[in-house]
């Protein structure tokens, strides 16, 4: 269950900060997608550092694969034009 909430919050946090970066706050072409990419990346990162740090001391790849796969299907579900 734990890597569906992963995949769901990285495919989410896609959509989200792509719409917010494209329609809320009109930036320029290749901006949303980098800053939406980029930025969930950096979250599930982050999540895990935390997670090495904290009080379980568990660093989990395959956490990160969960988030890369929402990262993936956000991308061509929300960003990617065909």
């Amino acid at each position: 269950m734990d890597k569906f909430w992963h995949f769901s919050a990285s495919f989410v946090t896609v959509g989200a900060a792509y719409h917010f970066g494209a329609d809320r706050i009109k930036l320029p072409a290749p901006w949303p997608t980098s800053l939406a990419l980029g930025g969930t990346l950096t979250v599930g990162v982050t999540k895990e550092l935390c997670d090495l740090v904290g009080p379980t001391k568990h660093f989990s790849w395959k956490d990160l694969a969960a988030d890369a796969a929402g990262i993936g299907v956000g991308y061509f579900a929300f960003i990617h034009r065909f």
